[in-house]
Parts: C-alpha cells; structure tokens; sequence
C-alpha cells in the first residue's frame, strides 16, 4: 500500500515552495482554511497556499528541516540559510520562504536577530549600490 504525505505549499506565480507537510488531507486542510488559504512572511509578502499529496519517504527526504532540533542544529540551518542568501546562491524568496519554515517550526526558540540585522544592512547597501548606478 503506498502511503502519502500532504504538503503545503507557498505558491506565488510560478514560485512553489515546500512550506509544511502533514499525515492526512485533512489536517493539510484544516491548517490552510485556518489561515484563510495565503501566508504572508515576514516581509509582509502574501503567498497563496496549495496542498500536493506525494509518496510518503523517510523523514530525512520528505522535510527540508526535522521537526524536533536542538537550538545549535537550528541556529545552524538558519545560519547556512542566510549565508547563501547572502553569496547570492538563493533568491530573496527563497530565503524568505525557508526562514518563515524554520520559524514556523521552532517559534519557541528565539533565533539569532544579529543575523537579521546582517540582512537589513546586506539589503540597503544593495539598494545604494542600485541607486548609484553601480
């Protein structure tokens, strides 16, 4: 018998992201029609959500992050997050969507707001590079 997972996913023109998984439909539904069927991230950027059913794997491939970390295991995918945000290897909606996943699973554990300010100063010297021309 094959066994499916139910993923939410942050939908945004033709940007989809794995946002939160699920065991049954049900409880997929049940947590979009909580939030009205959109997710706005911390960027006050509103994604529509859509749940897709795949094949269940093993926990490791089915969830970018496990759902029971320590802080350092989560400090540490925060940080690896950022760090190719900033190396431009992920786009600004990428990160966006990965951050609010890894906040949304541990919002009890208070992340790191020195690497939140790292971001703001990393955005506004791109924004000045942008208006001076460079």
């Amino acid at each position: 018998m094959i066994e499916y997972v139910y993923v939410v996913n942050i939908v945004a023109g033709s940007v989809k992201y794995d946002f939160c998984t699920f065991d049954t439909e049900k409880e997929a539904e049940t947590f979009c029609a909580e939030h009205n069927w959109v997710w706005m991230d911390d960027n006050a950027f509103v994604w529509d959500l859509e749940i897709t059913a795949k094949q269940k794997k093993s926990r490791s491939e089915s969830d970018p992050y496990p759902k029971k970390m320590t802080h350092d295991e989560w400090k540490a995918a925060y940080e690896e997050n950022t760090r190719k945000f900033l190396n431009d290897e992920i786009s600004f909606s990428e990160w966006s969507a990965k951050r609010a996943m890894l906040v949304e699973q541990l919002d009890s554990i208070l992340f790191d707001h020195d690497l939140d300010d790292k971001i703001g100063i990393y955005l506004d010297e791109k924004a000045r590079q942008e208006g001076d021309g460079e």
